[in-house]
């Protein structure tokens, strides 16, 4: 049982914004690490994921802003 919650252990969330705090709609986060996912925000720029514990870099990309790399 213990493996099972290791291996799903880490929720991720956030949200994604313009400067100003406007939600982007429909932005593709993909985080590149020990395992790769990717998910797209809901209508006010919200996401949660699973992922593998891990250092991970963080790429958002939406229509009409430039992508954002983090690590």
């Amino acid at each position: 049982m213990l493996s099972i919650l290791v291996a799903a252990c880490c929720l991720v969330g956030g949200n994604v914004h313009t400067p100003a705090g406007t939600p982007i709609a429909r932005a593709d986060v993909t985080f590149h690490g020990p395992s790769n996912a990717s998910i797209t925000t809901d209508v006010k720029g919200n996401f949660t994921l699973t992922v593998l514990p891990g250092r991970y870099n963080l790429s958002v990309v939406a229509r009409g802003y430039a992508t954002i790399t983090v690590d």
